[in-house]
């Protein structure tokens, strides 16, 4: 049974940032472009080296460092840092990540690198009972330019 204790909630916020840095890490795996230096699945291991947050009224921010290995031997360390502010009616998150690509577990070098900022605003949509329906405006910058993603509808469940 959840609870909604100062402990719980503390813990809630300090933990979901890195879930929600981790996987949008992980979902990034399989944009890299260049074939040869794709991970293949299953992965052989994911480590966190590293994680760090700070909250501030409204702004959270959050760092870490994941590191995965493929099958194949590719290994992928992806820095990421989110920052995050919310208000009762608006809310924005820009998360960038750092990949460098290295064509070994054992390399110090990495073959190749990417740079990628996902911005993310929404607008807190008017409560009805249990839910209310947030509009979702999505950008991503990357070494080919800025991509945006038409306005998009989320059922948030209250």
């Amino acid at each position: 049974m959840p609870t909604n204790s100062p402990e719980d909630m503390r813990w809630i916020k300090e933990v979901a940032p890195f879930v929600f840095v981790e996987s949008m890490a992980e979902n990034n795996l399989l944009e890299i472009s260049a074939r040869h230096l794709r991970l293949v699945r299953p992965l052989a291991s994911r480590k966190t080296l590293n994680r760090k947050v700070s909250v501030d009224g409204n702004h959270t921010e959050a760092q870490t460092t994941v590191e995965f290995v493929g099958s194949n031997g590719i290994k992928y360390v992806i820095d990421a840092i989110l920052h995050a502010t919310k208000t009762d009616q608006l809310g924005k998150k820009v998360l960038t990540m750092h990949t460098q690509i290295f064509a070994s577990r054992r390399d110090t070098i990495p073959a190749s690198t990417d740079l990628r900022t996902i911005i993310l605003d929404y607008i807190n949509g008017t409560p009805e009972s249990n839910c209310r329906w947030d509009e979702l405006f999505v950008s991503v910058v990357d070494e080919n330019g800025v991509h945006r993603s038409p306005v998009a509808r989320c059922k948030t469940f209250l």
